[in-house]
């Protein structure tokens, strides 16, 4: 599943998307799909 999400997120970053994927670092398999891209450096 990350496969998948790493690319879904590459594909909204090339579309210049207002949204982004977020991953909790500790647990992998836990993802946020987030408009404010700034939320990304918390």
């Amino acid at each position: 599943m990350t496969s998948a999400i790493n690319k879904l997120k590459k594909i909204l970053e090339e579309i210049n998307s207002k949204y982004t994927i977020i991953t909790d670092k500790t647990n992998e398999e836990y993802y946020v799909l987030i408009r404010d891209k700034s939320a990304e450096k918390i």
